[in-house]
């Protein structure tokens, strides 16, 4: 039998802190390990179902696997899990060792500044099948193809941000070493969860750039860093809203949150017009590539966007190809020189676009080819 090293210092220092759930790594070279590492869990979960420690939502690391243990008796009886843990691994033929670990935090430069920040929300063509088939899902939902591609870009892209680089699967963040390797990184990720993102920062002068990827092939992208001015912020998110037009088919640029990771917080900053809420844009996705969730400064608008709009005559359009045009207003200040729009200026453009604005009315007229949750129903 081989063996399995438990680093129970490691995981006992995290109890100390006080963690009341904490994660756990498989320390492995060899990338197969994770099969017998995850039957594992699940012989283990099993076992424990009437209580006692429990680990979930297992995802692929840079340095092998973790494991959230969101449950557990005592430090005790944690330790004695692990040691059973590594017997059955060894058992398997698993070697490498188990040790507590951190998700890596972000730079505090970064976390202390709370004001929204111009932001790139893409949506791109989904695997609406694939949901059909299986309604319950809520992982990602890109085909391969465009999955590769995003995860490329993601990682082309957010270079320049900076030479740190912090790499995150749902609820965990990983520092990364180098630039190689990112975009597997992502793509892993996605294989294994529901969403993924890559933060790159040059904490010297405190800027950086953000890109996660979520769900229905949904992305966000964000330039970090009050150092940057807003004009060339925004031509850097006009950069990404515009990378790869035959796939999107809505993208836009308002106020949100720093290192966002989902659209659930599309309108936190700035709000939807009402009575429009962010589960109706999130469920009803297959709508956007003909109607949009609200007017922006700059956006990417389809064909058929365009035939809905009641007045474009004071906006700049330009075509790029694929049925996909960028549309964005004449003065662009109003809308980003400060951290969020002038509201009159949004109410204008929100009258121009006229029929092109989703409504309560065309989410009810038109429901989606795929079951949705009742809790999505308005």
């Amino acid at each position: 039998m081989t063996t399995v090293e438990v680093r129970s210092a490691s995981v006992r220092r995290l109890v100390a802190q006080g963690a009341l759930e904490l994660h756990l790594q498989l320390r492995t070279d060899d990338p197969g390990a994770g099969d017998a590492f995850f039957a594992v869990l699940d012989e283990l979960n099993q076992v424990n179902a009437d209580g006692g420690t429990y680990a979930q939502l297992g995802i692929r690391s840079p340095e092998g696997f973790v494991v959230l243990v969101d449950s557990y008796a005592d430090e005790d009886a944690l330790i004695a899990w692990l040691e059973g843990l590594a017997d059955r691994l060894g058992a398997r033929g698993v070697t490498g060792r188990l040790e507590g670990v951190t998700s890596a935090p972000s730079p505090r430069w970064l976390v202390d500044d709370q004001r929204p920040v111009p932001t790139a929300f893409v949506a791109h063509r989904f695997e609406a099948g694939s949901l059909a088939a299986n309604p319950a899902q809520c992982g990602w939902l890109g085909g391969p193809e465009l999955t590769a591609r995003l995860c490329e870009w993601a990682a082309t892209w957010s270079t320049p941000g900076g030479p740190s680089a912090i790499v995150g699967r749902d609820d965990f963040r990983f520092a990364v070493e180098g630039d190689d390797g990112i975009a597997e990184l992502l793509r892993a990720g996605l294989q294994a969860g529901a969403f993924t993102d890559v933060l790159r920062t040059d904490d010297s002068r405190h800027v950086g750039r953000h890109v996660a990827l979520a769900g229905a092939a949904l992305a966000t992208a964000q330039v970090l860093g009050r150092a940057i001015d807003w004009s060339t912020r925004l031509h850097l998110l006009r950069e990404a809203i515009t990378a790869l037009p035959a796939t999107t088919v809505h993208a836009a640029v308002r106020p949100a949150s720093k290192t966002l990771i989902s659209w659930s917080g599309l309108g936190f900053r700035h709000r939807l017009p009402a009575p429009l809420k962010e589960g109706d844009v999130e469920a009803n996705q297959h709508l956007l590539g003909r109607y949009v969730y609200d007017a922006h400064g700059l956006q990417v608008l389809t064909d058929e966007h365009l035939t809905r709009a009641r007045d474009l005559t004071g906006w700049l359009v330009s075509d790029l190809g694929h049925g996909r045009h960028l549309v964005e207003a004449a003065d662009l200040a109003p809308w980003f020189a400060t951290d969020l729009p002038d509201p009159a200026v949004v109410d204008r453009a929100r009258n121009d676009f006229g029929t092109m604005l989703l409504t309560l009315d065309v989410i009810r007229a038109e429901k989606p080819p795929f079951p949705r949750p009742r809790k999505y129903d308005r």
